[in-house]
């Protein structure tokens, strides 16, 4: 290769085969460190001088995506035929829609905040199949995650800015059990078709518990102190987030992916929609068991918001007809585990000194605190959140503000649903506004003169409260759990009487 810039039209003198799994931009850097030029130098050549977009270590994480003539070149070059770089790049032929310009083939290339997450390949097994020490980034896969022969695990890599990629592998020498759960895992991916579904809703699940310092929660830290040898320090705990949680990540997948747990969570729900996590005592228990903890059943049954709140409330809502089988799989994405490289800048950040980009409320937060201010001022006065949809309170539309925050209540961000659940526990109970604000006068009505009287047919109430007391023990056995429960304080039982 005497002019490494100019266009080749013969086939290339080296053979370089891809791995399964692997970015396009993964394979033309290994290809152009073959042919020992870079990478903007082979696609120049293969394109046609221009090429611009490549710019330090980054790039490895982002993708290229290639003109079908640049495609064929680069087929010629590696010696691999064209179909079967279409079958191990899953992104060679998504350049489709890259078109020539006039006799200037174009290339285009994607960041990697721009691109599904990435992995670094299991150096050995690499090295096996290329005959060399060198480095090649996959598109992560559960299945590729773990490489059982080697015993290691593939972190994501991450760009932190151009010049800085954060990558690496753990070895797994020293947990075992991270190993047996990946051969649980590896048959379920096999023959369920909702199993990677299931395993994102889990690791959603798990990882809103990593960093909670639970007093009680002494496998994760036991765990930890075997990975930290292989990560940078001051970065083992963002790093090792997902290595550590992933036997409890597989565990709660096998519950979420049998169909007896979905029907066992209607069973103890009866169809409605829950409140808390309270609602599902059998699921709670399930987990703890197979967790390992029996503490947490305590611990998540006032859980009234999160990934796993979320799942129950999609399950239901699945039985009623309501949505899609995939809906019951889709995380919100508040309850979604926070991407690794966004907590390494804000660690980096931290460690000089420096402040968080952006790190003033943003526009929605500061319109969700004034909300709750007014929320918090309303229930002082009346002892309730059952605002009228259109109910103002001091000028403010707060009817429609608890509207909008119950109908995404399964979506809203976990600290935001505490605020609002330490001003009213029931703020969003699933049934009307209207049956609140009536148990709230039949409330008052019970301060001031005891407990009602069902067989006496309610007396001292007034004609309209009366007729609602009537009503709620002609269809007690219908009602939600949690209004049965609030129906107690005012001595009304399932017998009806006091």
């Amino acid at each position: 290769m005497t002019d490494p810039f100019s266009p080749w039209q013969v086939a290339g003198v080296v053979r370089l085969a891809p791995l399964a799994g692997e970015t396009t931009m993964s394979f033309v850097n290994r290809l152009a460190a073959r042919y020992n030029v870079t990478v903007t130098g082979l696609l120049s050549a293969v394109a046609g001088p221009g090429v611009r977009g490549v710019w330090g270590k980054g790039c490895l994480v982002g993708e290229v995506f290639l003109a079908s003539a640049v495609r064929r070149r680069l087929a010629s070059l590696c010696q691999v035929p064209e179909s079967h770089l279409s079958r191990a790049l899953p992104s060679w032929d998504e350049g489709t829609d890259v078109k020539a310009n006039g006799d200037q083939l174009n290339v285009r290339f994607a960041s990697g905040s721009t691109v599904s997450a990435v992995m670094l390949g299991c150096r050995l097994c690499t090295a096996a199949r290329t005959g060399a020490p060198c480095s090649a980034r996959l598109y992560s896969d559960l299945r590729s995650r773990i490489c059982i022969r080697h015993q290691c695990w593939s972190l994501d890599s991450l760009a932190l800015d151009r010049v800085t990629l954060v990558e690496g592998q753990v070895s797994l020498a020293g947990l075992p059990e991270v190993i047996r759960a990946h051969q649980r895992l590896l048959p379920m991916l096999c023959r369920r078709g909702s199993c990677e579904s299931a395993f994102a809703v889990a690791q959603a699940v798990v990882a809103s518990w990593w960093g909670v310092g639970r007093r009680d929660e002494v496998i994760w830290p036991a765990r930890l102190g075997r990975v930290c040898a292989d990560l940078p320090e001051g970065e083992v705990a963002v790093l090792a987030r997902d290595v550590v949680t992933y036997p409890e990540a597989v565990a709660v997948t096998t519950v979420l992916c049998d169909r007896l747990w979905r029907q066992r969570v209607l069973e103890d729900t009866h169809g409605q929609m829950p409140h808390t996590l309270a609602e599902v005592p059998r699921l709670l228990t399930e987990l703890a068991r197979r967790l390992g903890r029996p503490w947490l059943v305590e611990q998540l049954a006032s859980s009234s918001a999160g990934a796993l709140f979320a799942w129950v409330r999609a399950c239901v809502r699945r039985e009623r007809g309501a949505v899609p089988e995939e809906d019951v799989w889709a995380v919100p994405v508040a309850h979604r585990p926070r991407g690794l490289a966004a907590q390494l800048r804000e660690l980096r950040l931290q460690h000089v000194g420096g402040a968080p980009v952006g790190g003033g409320p943003s526009r929605a937060e500061q319109a969700y605190q004034v909300g709750l201010a007014h929320a918090r001022s309303y229930a002082a006065r009346h002892g309730h959140l059952a605002v009228p949809k259109y109910g103002r309170h001091e000028g403010f539309a707060l009817g429609a503000w608890l509207a909008n925050q119950r109908t995404g209540v399964a979506a809203l961000p976990v600290e935001r649903a505490q605020a609002l659940h330490r001003i009213d526990p029931w703020w969003n109970g699933p049934w009307p506004v209207f049956w609140r604000r009536t148990y709230h006068r039949a409330l008052v009505h019970v301060r001031k003169h005891g407990l009602v009287d069902a067989t006496a047919g309610f007396p001292g109430t007034s004609l309209a409260l009366g007729e609602w007391l009537y009503e709620q023990c002609s269809r007690y056995d219908d009602l939600h759990v949690g209004q049965q429960r609030l129906l107690a304080d005012l001595g009304m039982r399932r017998s009806g009487s006091q």
